[in-house]
Order: C-alpha cells, then sequence, then structure tokens
C-alpha cells in the first residue's frame, strides 16, 4: 500500500514538473500586471503683447541703386533744402556723367531755401554757389528716386593756388606763410613756377610774410636771372584780400 503512494506522488511530480518545463519552454506563465498610460495635453505659451507693430511686407523702400523698383513707380521726384551756409546765392544739378552740363538751377531765398519740382530720377551731382560763382559745397553723387528733402550746412574746403610774383615774373623756392586773426592758416614752399597748393583756405583778409632771395644787380637787368645767393634772403611782409571767387592768389615779392 505504501508502495502504491509512493508510486503515485512520484508520478505526480513528475507531471508537474512537465508542465512547468513546458511553459517555461513556450513563453507561458503568470502574465504580469497590466500598466495604463494617460496622454496629457501640451500647454501652449501664451503670445507676448508688445507694442511693436508687425512688418509691412509690402511696403516699397527705395536705397541706392534700386533704379529699376522705382522707376516702376514713378519717373520724377521733387528735391528740396536749405542751406545755411553764408553767401549762397544758387543751387545747381548736374548730369553724374557729364559733370559740366547743368540741368537744372534753383535760387535761394532769403532762408537759403530752394526748391526742384519734377525732376527726373536718377543720379546726379549737386553744387551750391555764391553770387561770385564760387562753389560753397557738392553733393557728388545725389540719387534721386523719391522726393527728398537736404540740410546744406558744411562749406567745402577750398583749394587754392598761392603764385609768388616779382613784377610780372614767378619766384621760385619762396617760403610762404599765411595768418589770419593771428592764426596761422599755411606755410609752404613756391615750386619751379612760383605756385603752392594751399588746401583748406577760407576766403577773407590774411596777413602773409614771404622768405626770398634777393635779385642780384649784376643780373644785367635779365628778368629771369635772381643772380641767387645762400647767404641771404629777404623777408617780405603785407597784407591780402581772398574772395570767395579767387582760385589763384597773387602774393607780391617786390
Amino acid at each position: 500500500m505504501r508502495l502504491l503512494a509512493a508510486l503515485f506522488l512520484s508520478l505526480v511530480t513528475a507531471i508537474a514538473l512537465f508542465i512547468a518545463g513546458f511553459a517555461a519552454l513556450h513563453g507561458l506563465g503568470t502574465p504580469e500586471r497590466e500598466t495604463t498610460s494617460s496622454i496629457v495635453a501640451a500647454v501652449v505659451p501664451t503670445p507676448v503683447a508688445t507694442d511693436i507693430a508687425p512688418i509691412d511686407t509690402n511696403a516699397r523702400r527705395v536705397d541706392v541703386g534700386s533704379v529699376t523698383d522705382a522707376s516702376h513707380s514713378r519717373t520724377t521726384a521733387r528735391l528740396s533744402g536749405t542751406v545755411t551756409i553764408p553767401g549762397v546765392a544758387r543751387v545747381l544739378l548736374l548730369a553724374l556723367s557729364h559733370n559740366e552740363t547743368v540741368l537744372a538751377e534753383a535760387e535761394t531765398d532769403a532762408d537759403g531755401r530752394f526748391t526742384f519740382d519734377a525732376l527726373p530720377v536718377g543720379s546726379f551731382e549737386l553744387r551750391v554757389k555764391s553770387a561770385r560763382g564760387a562753389t560753397l559745397h557738392v553733393v557728388p553723387r545725389l540719387d534721386l528716386f523719391a522726393d527728398r528733402s537736404l540740410v546744406i550746412d558744411e562749406p567745402l574746403s577750398t583749394t587754392r593756388t598761392i603764385e609768388v610774383l616779382r613784377g610780372d615774373e614767378p619766384v621760385p623756392k619762396a617760403f610762404v606763410i599765411l595768418e589770419r586773426r593771428g592764426g596761422r592758416r599755411f606755410t609752404g614752399t613756391t615750386n619751379d613756377a612760383g605756385r603752392v597748393e594751399a588746401p583748406r583756405l577760407d576766403s577773407g583778409d590774411y596777413e602773409y610774410r614771404i622768405w626770398v632771395y634777393p635779385v642780384d644787380a649784376r643780373s644785367d637787368g635779365d628778368p629771369g636771372a635772381t643772380g641767387e645767393t645762400n647767404d641771404t634772403i629777404v623777408e617780405i611782409k603785407g597784407v591780402t584780400a581772398i574772395r570767395e571767387a579767387d582760385s589763384v592768389v597773387r602774393l607780391s615779392a617786390r
């Protein structure tokens, strides 16, 4: 009896082991606990309120060189402005490719204002002139593709030629000093033609000093012979008035 019970227990154990091995081999077993998930809606930030106006992409701005775009919308433009430089009388508009061809001219009023109406669009040179014809200001390139208004208040730095003469003859190697209101405005030495360039020289009254070699009396009256010596230099003083229209200032070394 005991033998039968032992055999039955062994059989049951073997069957249980067989079932467990079969389940392990085929991936069977106690299922894991199920999990759940929830979808959380993303939070969209509220736009920041500003006082900046949106960009108008349809607006068109005419820049330098936008000739093609500008010509589609207009063929003429208005130019006005105010000149505060003393002595201004008129404003000239010249063709950029032919600088001596005056296309339009306008006179300034008592307050220095000027106006050009219905000008053709394009690029020009603008010159501001005095009543005597001296150029007081230059805008080398003025792009006019829309109505424009200018304020011109800076005078042109004028380069003048200083010429030192003895009678009608030029004096080479003359050292020149120009002073105005107690301040030195220019120093330079003349070349073989008796000339020297003086940049940034405004109009007005100047005191000048010139150091030159004297004329040798032994030159027998030859105006071209100076008889220069290396040990004697003569200082000559004088006063000269430079006008706005003067491009050449002649000083006498008598």
